[in-house]
């Protein structure tokens, strides 16, 4: 698992690649949680080269929107592959957390908002 930061039009954007498991979703949290504090226009957690996320993964992602909406920080998930995407629905995550097909979608969202 790598997160890298990166920013466009002042949103925060972590790119997620590799697996997110039990055995690095404190790693992942560590990564990403802090981020939402500096985030004032929006964060993005582009997951185009997730591979696979755990149980433990969904948890962190679900403390980072819990974070974001008690920060009115705007967030998102996006470019996920279908099987995880498959995977937000049957948790309902995909009913809290804002689901984008691309970043390009997320940043029009943010931007137009």
């Amino acid at each position: 698992m790598q997160v890298e930061k990166s920013l466009s039009s002042n949103v925060t954007i972590l790119s997620v690649s590799g697996r997110v498991d039990s055995g690095n979703a404190k790693d992942f949290e560590k990564s990403v949680l802090p981020e939402v504090s500096g985030a004032n226009n929006g964060l993005i957690l582009d997951g185009g080269s997730l591979e696979y996320i755990s149980s433990a993964g969904l948890r962190v992602i679900l403390m980072v929107a819990k974070s974001a909406q008690q920060s009115d920080t705007p967030f998102a998930v996006c470019a996920l592959n279908d099987e995880i995407v498959e995977l937000f629905s049957i948790t309902g995550f995909d009913a809290i957390i804002t689901l984008e097909p691309t970043i390009e979608g997320a940043l029009a969202k943010f931007n137009s908002g």
